[in-house]
């Protein structure tokens, strides 16, 4: 569909890999509904992996709307995984923002599902501090994280 954009975060008390292979993620995370279907995307999700897919759908330009694909294709790609559905941009929307804190608010959603909810949210909320500590900034990821972590998603299986 349009450009990728891959970021992978390992935790472990032994170093390993940043490279996820097959069958090793805990968590999938697709911030536009036509990523799970890219070669190889779910083929990295463990069998008791979640994916969290948000619900914005970004026709690429160029591409005739009829030739996206719809969310009855997306679901059935999807149907033998635990997903998580969250309408991020929305709640982005929502809480003013034009949208560049869609991410953020799926971080706040992240942090909630295991294994990323061993972590404490002080740890989560520092992290965020340092990557952007300008105070408008800063105020305004702590208010989108707050949201991810606490808004109502769909979750199918």
């Amino acid at each position: 569909m349009s450009s990728l954009c891959s970021s992978a975060i390992r935790t472990s008390a032994l170093p390993v890999s940043p490279v996820l292979m097959p069958g090793s993620a805990d968590v999938l995370i697709a911030l536009e509904q036509s990523e799970v279907l890219r070669t190889g995307f779910l083929d990295l999700l463990r069998p008791e992996g979640i994916i969290l897919l948000a619900t914005t759908r970004i026709v690429p330009t160029g591409l005739a709307g009829s030739d996206y694909p719809d969310e009855q294709l997306v679901d059935s790609a999807l149907s033998p995984y635990r997903v998580v559905k969250a309408d991020v941009l929305g709640k982005a929307l929502q809480l003013g923002d034009p949208g560049r804190m869609a991410n953020v608010v799926m971080l706040g959603l992240l942090s909630t599902v295991a294994p990323f909810d061993a972590f404490p949210e002080e740890h989560w909320l520092e992290a965020l501090r340092r990557a952007s500590p300008q105070q408008a900034i800063w105020a305004a990821n702590h208010t989108a994280f707050n949201a991810g972590r606490h808004m109502e998603s769909r979750v199918a299986r």
